[in-house]
């Protein structure tokens, strides 16, 4: 910065400096993505090459997705890692008099919700092709269809996404209404797990007439992300808006948040989907979808290896099942007990020497030997870069948390070196001989 205020900008005007002297938030992202290539290929001994051609902003991209299929297939450095904070090496008595040492080195799982923004469709894993869009280019053409769940029909005109139907119009009104008044306050703040003091927002969402209603006939906005679960009823001509704390997001609800959310009006059409009960529940998609969650699987000091029950025990049997990975002996996971009977109707052998638990104690029952907790510590660290990746397409967002995790593993391995618990690779003939090296 020295440099350039020592020198006119008239200087580089007469010389036709092509870049500018400003640091942007590109010059930024580019320097980190290239920095941390460039230090992957000079581990593996390889010439980084890029394209000369296209935009800068996708310079990077097919390096960036082979590192993360990399990540994939054989898991980050640490991987392989075990230290005396991690593993307890211990001795187990025999019937016959006998001594022999045994190992426990257990895996604590956890998961928090960051996501990107994904495909609308439930399980399409086609990513979108502009951070804009609520669907992939192979389901492309539902952003011509009402937004409303169930309903089939053509949207009114480009500016909208609803049909002709006057209580999905409604719907759609109500959805935005919301950005723009006093309660869409109250929906971001069970978003961002803020708390505020109680005085600083009424337990009750301010109402919401139809003067306060955008113009049907104008542009909506964007297609912002659905954070919070929503849905609407329209029930003896009235048309309603209610929302709930979406349990896989990031935070918890604050004391007297249940009864935020409640507005409504009247509708002058009966909606022609609803029920013989005179009540029914509707959905909608009018912004973006998100992944579900993040799942981290921590050795109980500090490392990271990386939520239906069955994704978990999927994700836990994938990352130890590559090269160099050491099957853990205990698995702790909250839901231990859901993941067992699933282990156990599953009949899958992978699981059969490894052991489920919620909370590991001692022998004596006096304490624990691992922090059972470092998870959830480590999902609330990993959570500080929500602001920054909520939205990143995949391929970045999967770069620069695996590049976040990798360095976070560097500095808690010299940590456990300061505090003298001998981090080091994992060889397989080590774990094979574990009474050599116990004595």
């Amino acid at each position: 910065m020295l440099f350039l205020a020592s020198i006119s900008r008239e200087a580089f005007d007469e010389i036709a400096w092509p870049f500018k002297l400003q640091l942007s938030t590109e010059n930024v992202w580019d320097v980190f993505v290239l920095l941390a290539l460039l230090r992957d290929y000079d581990e593996h001994t390889v010439c980084l090459t890029v394209p000369h051609q296209g935009m800068q902003k996708d310079q990077f991209k097919a390096a960036m997705e082979e590192r993360n299929e990399c990540i994939v297939h054989i898991g980050q450095p640490e991987i392989n890692h075990i230290c005396d904070g991690c593993m307890r090496v211990y001795e187990v008595k025999h019937s016959d008099g006998k001594i022999s040492h045994e190992k426990c080195q257990p895996i604590v799982s956890d998961g928090i919700t960051l996501g990107h923004a994904c495909c609308g469709v439930f399980r399409c894993t086609q990513p979108l092709q502009n951070n804009c869009d609520r669907f992939c280019a192979e389901h492309c053409g539902l952003h011509n269809t009402c937004a409303i769940t169930g309903c089939d029909h053509p949207i009114r005109c480009n500016d909208v996404k609803t049909c002709d139907n006057r209580d999905h119009q409604q719907m759609e009104q109500l959805h935005y209404a919301k950005a723009t008044s006093a309660f869409a306050l109250s929906e971001r703040l069970l978003c961002y797990r803020v708390a505020y003091p109680d005085d600083a927002l009424g337990t009750e969402a301010p109402d919401v007439t139809t003067a306060d209603l955008p113009d049907a006939s104008v542009s909506l906005g964007p297609a912002v992300v659905e954070e919070n679960i929503e849905w609407y009823t329209v029930k003896d001509g009235q048309v309603s808006y209610r929302f709930e704390k979406n349990p896989g997001s990031v935070g918890v609800l604050e004391e007297g948040d249940e009864g935020l959310g409640d507005i409504a009006l009247t509708s002058s059409e009966p909606c022609n989907a609803k029920s013989d009960a005179s009540n029914r529940k509707f959905r909608a998609q009018f912004g973006r979808q998100r992944t579900h969650n993040e799942q981290t699987a921590v050795r109980t000091l500090t490392l990271n290896g990386a939520e239906a029950v069955s994704n978990v025990l999927d994700f836990i049997k994938t990352i130890f099942s590559v090269q160099g990975a050491h099957k853990p002996e205990h698995f702790i996971y909250d839901t231990a007990c859901d993941a067992k009977q699933q282990v156990d109707a599953r009949g899958d052998k992978w699981w059969a020497d490894v052991k489920m638990c919620v909370d590991l104690l001692n022998a004596d029952g006096t304490g624990w030997w691992f922090n059972m907790s470092v998870a959830k510590q480590i999902n609330v660290w990993l959570g500080s870069y929500h602001a920054i990746c909520r939205e990143m397409l995949p391929t970045k967002y999967n770069f620069f948390l695996d590049e976040m995790i990798r360095l976070h593993n560097i500095f808690t391995v010299q940590s456990l070196q300061l505090r003298a618990l001998n981090p080091h690779p994992s060889q397989a003939e080590q774990t094979m001989e574990l009474d050599e090296q116990a004595k």
